[in-house]
């Protein structure tokens, strides 16, 4: 009985790369490389690695080179934060309101496209030198690169949504797929982020996540 035991786990651990193909090809097959490949694009660069960034970025932003008190810097994330309480409004607008026929594509290209603009305009602006007084404006500008992360999530959360209801039998492959790209994408931010934040500073990163921020467009 023991042998028996010890030849099945040899066997187990032989077959993992097998099962990871086999996960890999039978996702594929259900719900195509494109749609896959959106999901990175979204999950693991956007919601991920951008959310990461920019999060972690916020609080030497506004306090080192703003030079904001401690409440103020909180005051500052309320109003950076409010899209993601936003969500609702955002999906029945997309829902009533649908452009040249499409409900997701357009708001995600649009809210991209900005994202990416404020994320660039945070960068290189002397926002250091105005001093704290700017830092509603940053807050603002931050806010709006937090709609495209919002936005982004909703709208390709409810796509995902559908396509688990169209093939059941492999929606929990597709569910592995989304949280393995975010888990992913906030494991590279995390390693990154701090290094560098020593390196380039908070506005360098900033500049950085842009291109993070852009690529969903594709």
């Amino acid at each position: 009985g023991v042998r028996r035991r010890k030849r099945r786990g040899r066997g187990l651990s032989c077959r993992c790369p097998g099962a990871l193909g086999a996960y890999l090809e039978r996702t594929e097959e259900a719900f195509g490389w494109r749609f896959m490949a959106m999901i990175t694009s979204a999950h693991l660069a956007v919601k991920g690695f951008l959310y990461q960034t920019v999060q972690t970025a916020a609080l030497p932003y506004f306090m080192d080179y703003l030079g904001c008190s401690p409440q103020e810097y909180q005051a500052m994330i309320i109003v950076a934060w409010t899209p993601w309480s936003m969500k609702g409004v955002i999906g029945i607008f997309s829902d009533l309101f649908p452009v040249l026929g499409y409900h997701k594509r357009p708001y995600i290209v649009a809210s991209a496209i900005l994202g990416t603009a404020v994320l660039l305009l945070l960068s290189t602006l002397p926002l250091a030198r105005a001093g704290p007084s700017v830092a509603p404006f940053a807050a603002v500008l931050m806010a709006l690169c937090m709609l495209e992360q919002a936005l982004v999530d909703l709208l390709v959360e409810g796509k995902y949504a559908e396509k688990m209801a169209e093939r059941p039998d492999t929606g929990p492959d597709l569910v592995t797929w989304v949280w393995a790209n975010y888990q992913t994408g906030v494991l590279l931010a995390a390693a990154l982020v701090g290094t560098m934040a020593d390196w380039v500073g908070p506005r360098a990163m900033y500049a950085v996540a842009s291109v993070f921020a852009l690529q969903v467009v594709y």
